[in-house]
């Protein structure tokens, strides 16, 4: 199972670093040269929409979590609203964000 946890986080941060790249490019076509570019490190942090967004991101996931019935036993006991300000903290680490 810890093995399956890990990989399904893994599948995650992946599809959101899919999701940013689209959104960054998108984004970054539309800019006009006046405005800052957003730098490469924090490309995806900004792309996942900073803290806020990933704030949504985090909120929108953890139900998931815990519906899952492959999974939600290794969450029943934890401290929910902790647990979705670590994972959060550590996805804007990830991203490139302040967050650490």
């Amino acid at each position: 199972m810890h093995t399956f946890f890990n990989t399904t986080i893994r599948q995650l941060l992946c599809a959101l670093a899919l999701i940013a790249g689209s959104a960054v490019s998108a984004q970054a076509q539309t800019q006009t040269q006046t405005q800052t570019q957003t730098t490469s490190e924090n490309a995806l942090y900004s792309g996942l929409g900073e803290k806020a967004g990933i704030d949504k991101i985090v909120a929108d996931f953890i139900p998931l979590i815990l519906a899952d019935q492959r999974i939600n036993q290794f969450f029943s006991k934890l401290d929910k609203a902790q647990f979705a300000a670590l994972l959060a903290d550590q996805f804007c680490e990830l991203a490139g964000g302040p967050c650490k």
